[in-house]
C-alpha cells in the first residue's frame, strides 16, 4: 500500500501551509518537525517542551541506548510487519462496529438511529461543524466501557485480538507463539470540523517501544478528509490519506512514521480503533525509551495483555 496517486500525496511543503487556505499554526508546524525528527530518529531531549522534559525519561534519546531485541527486529518477517497494508477480517463475525454502537448507546441511545457516521448527530442534534465532542468524552471513558456492553465489547476484541491480529503476524514471524497487545484499543472519534485534532507525531515521542505495530482500524468509511493521515515509511513524508472501511484494518509502523489529522470537511464522522501490539520475540519488558522514575510506563498487566499460540489446538488464547 505504497502506491499512491499524486492528488493523495501531500507533500512536507503542503503540509506546513495547507489549512482551507490559511497559516498553519505555529504549534502544529513545530509539532510536524519534532515528528519529522523522530521519523529521522533525529529527536533528542533537547527539542521537547519544558512539560514533557519534566515527565520524559531523559535518557531515552541517548544513543548509546541500543535495542535489546535487534536481532529479533532486523529480520525479513518484521520489516514485512513494518509496511504499509491493508488486512482484510470478518466484520459479522467480528462485530467491533456494532459493539462500540452499544457502548456509546448506553449514555447516548441516539446513535442506534444514526448510526456511527453521524454519531456527532446522536450527542447534539443540533451540531455545528467545528463544534467539539470532548465535553461528550467524560461520558465515554467515565462509565460506558464499564457497563455490560463494554464488557460484551471487550470479549470480542481479544477475540479478534487471537483470531484475527495474532495469526495475522504469524504469517509473516512463523516462529512466534506469543504476541503482546495493548490491552484495550484507543477508541477515536473525529467529527466534521474546520479544525485538526491532535498534532502530528510518531508513537516513538510518546515513549513507546520500537518493536510495536499499529492496527488502525475504522468502524466506518474513512476517505478523504476525515481519515488518518500517515507517511507510508519512516522519514518518507509522503502523506497520504488511510482510506478503508468496515472490514479492513490498516497495519503501518506507526512508532516511526508520522501520522495526523487534517480538518475534517467531508458530512461524516470517523468512528475508529487503533491498537498495538508487539511479536514477543520483539518484546523488551523494560526498554530505556519507556522508563521513568517508576519504572516500565507500559508493562503487561497494565498497558499490554499477552497472548500465546498452542500448537496442539492450532490457536491463540489470552495468557
Amino acid at each position: 500500500m505504497t502506491d499512491h496517486s499524486n492528488d493523495e500525496i501531500i507533500s512536507q511543503t503542503e503540509v506546513s501551509t495547507q489549512d482551507n487556505g490559511h497559516e498553519l499554526p505555529a504549534k502544529w508546524k513545530k509539532s510536524l518537525s519534532l515528528a519529522q525528527a523522530a521519523s529521522r530518529g533525529t529527536i533528542s531531549f533537547d527539542l521537547l517542551s519544558k512539560a514533557k522534559q519534566k515527565w520524559c525519561p531523559k535518557d531515552a534519546f541517548r544513543a548509546e541506548n541500543s535495542c535489546r531485541v535487534a536481532s529479533s527486529m532486523n529480520t525479513d518477517g518484521f520489516r514485512s510487519l513494518k509496511s504499509e497494508a491493508i488486512v482484510s477480517y470478518d466484520a459479522v463475525r467480528y462485530q467491533l462496529a456494532e459493539g462500540i454502537t452499544n457502548v456509546i448507546a448506553t449514555c447516548e441511545p441516539r446513535v442506534r438511529e444514526t448510526g456511527l457516521a453521524k454519531v456527532h448527530l446522536a450527542f447534539d442534534p443540533h451540531f455545528i461543524r467545528g463544534q467539539s465532542l470532548k465535553r461528550h468524552k467524560g461520558k465515554l471513558n467515565g462509565g460506558a466501557f464499564r457497563t455490560a456492553a463494554g464488557q460484551a465489547f471487550q470479549e470480542t476484541y481479544l477475540r479478534f485480538v487471537c483470531e484475527v491480529i495474532a495469526p495475522h503476524l504469524r504469517e509473516l514471524m512463523p516462529d512466534e507463539d506469543r504476541i503482546v497487545f495493548q490491552a484495550f484499543p484507543c477508541l477515536r472519534i473525529a467529527p466534521p470540523s474546520v479544525n485538526r485534532i491532535g498534532h502530528p507525531h510518531c508513537d516513538s515521542m510518546y515513549y513507546h517501544q520500537a518493536g510495536q505495530i499499529n492496527f488502525w482500524i475504522p468502524l466506518t468509511r474513512a476517505y478523504g478528509s476525515n481519515t488518518l493521515w500517515a507517511e507510508s515509511e519512516p522519514a518518507r513524508e509522503d502523506y497520504h490519506p488511510l482510506e478503508a472501511g468496515p472490514g479492513q484494518m490498516v497495519r503501518f509502523y506507526g512508532n516511526r512514521c508520522t501520522h495526523f489529522t487534517v480538518p475534517n470537511d467531508t458530512p461524516d464522522a470517523r468512528v475508529s480503533l487503533d491498537m498495538r501490539a508487539v511479536p514477543g520475540s520483539c518484546y523488551d519488558p523494560d526498554p530505556p525509551e519507556s522508563r521513568n522514575a517508576n519504572g516500565p510506563m507500559f508493562s503487561i498487566g497494565g498497558y499490554y495483555a499477552e497472548a500465546r499460540y498452542d500448537p496442539a489446538t492450532r490457536r491463540w488464547a489470552p495468557v
